[in-house]
């Protein structure tokens, strides 16, 4: 009996204590984290795709701004991939709303413009090739530019609300960065 109790010790004096139940609010589960990080990645895709001038009035940090111009230059396909889920990694660590807004006010200009362009190349069609002139021209104007116009506007606010904070600055932060939010 003594040997017996030297290798399996008396456990009748433990309590069984179940581990505690999850609370309510785990998180996003691992599907929907992932579906995130997909969507960041597609935003890196749409910083990649776009033109070095482009990409440099967008206002981002030096390490994304340089991940996407390397990524511009990758040509092999496993290299490329890879470079994309560094970028998608970054941006996992970024406020990517503004980001996000400045490419959508961007897509919403460029497409506004190109079917402001198509409607007028519609009317010099149906009018036999002949530019409007006077009162139509004025008419196509407006029309093209009511079409633009809320797109033109809310990048505008993008634009300017980023540079609300430089407005904050002082001594000779301020004296150095004031003219640059002024121009």
């Amino acid at each position: 009996m003594a040997r017996h109790r030297a290798l399996y010790p008396d456990l009748s004096g433990l309590k069984r204590e179940l581990p505690p139940l999850p609370e309510e609010d785990t998180g996003p589960s691992k599907s929907q984290r992932k579906r995130e990080a997909d969507a960041l990645q597609e935003l890196g895709e749409s910083l990649i795709a776009l033109k070095p001038s482009e990409l440099e009035a967008l206002d981002l940090p030096d390490t994304l701004r340089d991940a996407v111009q390397l990524a511009q230059r990758i040509t092999a396909n496993g290299g490329l991939y890879r470079q994309k889920q560094y970028i998608g990694k970054l941006m996992r660590k970024l406020d990517v709303e503004p980001i996000a807004a400045a490419l959508q006010a961007r897509r919403e200009t460029r497409d506004g413009s190109s079917r402001a362009f198509h409607r007028l190349e519609q009317w010099r069609d149906v009018h036999g090739g002949e530019m409007p002139k006077g009162a139509d021209h004025w008419r196509v104007i407006t029309a093209a530019s009511l079409e633009v116009g809320p797109a033109l506007f809310f990048s505008l606010v993008i634009i300017t609300l980023s540079f609300l904070p430089v407005f904050t600055l002082e001594a000779q932060e301020g004296r150095l960065f004031k003219p640059l939010a002024f121009t």
